[in-house]
């Protein structure tokens, strides 16, 4: 996944960047995170499947994000 990709800590602080940056926000709903008009191009809401009996929807971004988050991260270590 994009933690993986990103080689930053964890799930949550990925949230946090992506949050910062302004192509996520925190909702009450699930997923509890929904892309912004300027996420929306990088994300994709798909159905999984859990294993209760129950759906649900989870939020996937796209490989295309990876430099986006890159450039950020190396503008954000270089100021």
């Amino acid at each position: 996944g994009i933690v993986y990709k990103t080689g930053r800590g964890n799930a949550r602080e990925v949230n946090k960047i992506l949050e910062r940056l302004g192509y996520q926000i925190k909702v009450e709903a699930d997923p509890p995170w929904s892309p912004t008009d300027k996420g929306k191009p990088f994300s994709d809401l798909k159905p999984v499947s859990t294993s209760s009996r129950s759906d649900k929807n989870q939020l996937f971004w796209l490989a295309s994000i990876l430099d986006v988050l890159r450039d950020a991260l190396s503008e954000n270590l270089a100021a």
